[in-house]
C-alpha cells in the first residue's frame, strides 16, 4: 500500500477552509461551578476561540467563585475581542454556581447579537446512595 505524502501546509489550508464555513455563528459557554466560572467562545464545530475564568482575571482561592470575578472575566473577553459584536451568538449555561446571573447581566447589557439561550445543567434524579449514618 503506497501512501501519498501530504505537506503540513496543505493540511492546514484544508482545515482553515473547513473552519471558515460557519464563522458567522459563535457559541458562548458559561460553566459555573461552586469554586469558579469558566467562560469560553467556540465555533459551531467546537474549536475554542477565546476563554477566560475568575482565576485568569487575577482572583485567587475563594475569590474566584464570586459574582464579580465572573462578571469581570466576561467583560475582559468582550473588550479584547471586538469582532464578536458582528456575529450571532448562542449562549449555553451549565452549572449552578454564583457566577451565572452576573454573566447573564453582562451579556444582556452588551450589544451582542444573541440568537438563543440554552440551559444544559444536569439534574440528578435521586442520585447515588448516601453513606450510612454515623452512630455516636
Amino acid at each position: 500500500m503506497i501512501m501519498k505524502k501530504i505537506k503540513i501546509s496543505e493540511k492546514t489550508k484544508k482545515l482553515q477552509k473547513n473552519l471558515k464555513i460557519n464563522n458567522d455563528e459563535i457559541i458562548l459557554h458559561i460553566y459555573s461551578t461552586r469554586n469558579n466560572t469558566i467562560i469560553t467562545f467556540s465555533t459551531i464545530n467546537g474549536k475554542i476561540l477565546f476563554w477566560s475564568s475568575g482565576g485568569r482575571v487575577g482572583f485567587k482561592n475563594s475569590k474566584k467563585k464570586t459574582a464579580f470575578a465572573s462578571q469581570l472575566a466576561l467583560e475582559t473577553l468582550l473588550k479584547k475581542n471586538s469582532s464578536l459584536y458582528k456575529k450571532q451568538i448562542h449562549v449555553i449555561f451549565k452549572g449552578k454556581g454564583p457566577g451565572r446571573e452576573p454573566a447573564l447581566r453582562v451579556i444582556l447589557k452588551s450589544k451582542l447579537k444573541i440568537k438563543s439561550f440554552k440551559e444544559i445543567t444536569s439534574i440528578s434524579f435521586n442520585g447515588c446512595r448516601l453513606p450510612k449514618l454515623r452512630r455516636l
